[in-house]
């Protein structure tokens, strides 16, 4: 485990609106904290997409890549690899019993999903441009084909965060060449507050996993009368601060929409 040279409370630096502008302020190994100086937006204008809970399961990815090999949005840290790059992509739905299909999947440890096409439908009409998508070969637990999902990676990445109304904490891993590449990481304590100035339908943090989408498209979703997924407040933690689309048979909450 890295000893940090400074681990401090510091107030921002001259001039400095993004987090990326906190992380090149970081000298040294040293661990800094930013705290936020305003409140965050409650509700916020974004939410991110989330597999419901009800559905534990995700299908199973039978040529999956290996992680540096898979698919990946352009970050600060890393280069771009589109959806195309791994070939066909085959996935196989486990026996799910009495459990019934959800509308969205999240998974296998990489930057893309499985969106079934009436949700695909309501994102291309809202954010054409915001992802890269491939028809991937579907088969049921007992090899027979089946449609009705495509896989779909964002490609929009934003340094997103408002750092005033974000409590930020910046690690700066400084290693000899010997040892290994210095790093920095990055994480929002409480979770993150979006500046106002990002107006963009969905997109992908820098810093912090999680695909964000705008409360419209959410709404859009509801009204299309896509079920079986939910939203998650980037700030906000608890039931309360989630919009959840349970579907029929679904164990429902009083916040549920």
């Amino acid at each position: 485990m890295d000893t940090f040279e400074r681990v401090e409370e510091r107030p921002h630096p001259e001039g400095a609106r993004t987090v990326a502008d906190l992380v090149a302020a970081a000298q040294g190994s040293e661990r800094i904290t930013y705290r936020r100086t305003a409140e965050p937006q409650n509700p916020s204008r974004y939410y991110s997409a989330k597999q419901m809970g009800d559905y534990v399961y995700v299908p199973d990815f039978l040529n999956r890549p290996d992680t540096l090999d898979q698919p990946r949005p352009k970050r600060k840290t890393f280069h771009h690899k589109s959806v195309d790059s791994i070939g066909p992509i085959r996935i196989q739905f486990r026996d799910y019993g009495n459990r019934r299909l959800a509308p969205f999947y999240s998974g296998w440890s990489s930057s893309m999903y499985l969106v079934s096409d009436a949700l695909l439908n309501v994102l291309r009409r809202f954010d054409p441009d915001g992802f890269e998508s491939a028809l991937p070969r579907l088969s049921d637990a007992d090899g027979e084909e089946m449609h009705g999902y495509t896989v779909v990676m964002p490609t929009r990445v934003i340094d997103a965060v408002d750092i005033m109304r974000t409590t930020v904490v910046v690690e700066r891993h400084t290693r000899a060449p010997e040892i290994g590449p210095s790093y920095t990481l990055v994480r929002y304590e409480s979770g993150p507050d979006f500046r106002d100035d990002v107006v963009a339908p969905t997109f992908v943090e820098e810093y912090r996993p999680g695909w964000y989408w705008r409360l419209e498209i959410v709404r859009a979703v509801v009204h299309a009368g896509i079920r079986g997924l939910y939203f998650a407040h980037p700030y906000k933690r608890g039931a309360a601060n989630e919009i959840r689309l349970p579907a029929e048979g679904d164990v429902r909450h009083p916040n549920d929409w």
